[in-house]
């Protein structure tokens, strides 16, 4: 997600099924609280700012 690829990006670069990513971003957006409700803010671009800012 940093890198800005898309789910179907990441499953190609790491060899895993698009399923497995996509559990593993919805992991991610639960572990930083996003929801998906969150006010006018793009979740994957949310996440990827608070891992840069650690």
């Amino acid at each position: 997600m940093a890198e800005g690829r898309s789910n179907t990006g990441i499953c190609e670069r790491l060899f895993v099924s698009v399923a497995a990513v996509e559990r593993h971003v919805t992991g991610i957006f639960t572990k930083l609280n996003l929801s998906q409700a969150a006010t006018g803010q793009h979740r994957r671009v949310v996440a990827v700012l608070r891992y840069l800012g650690q």
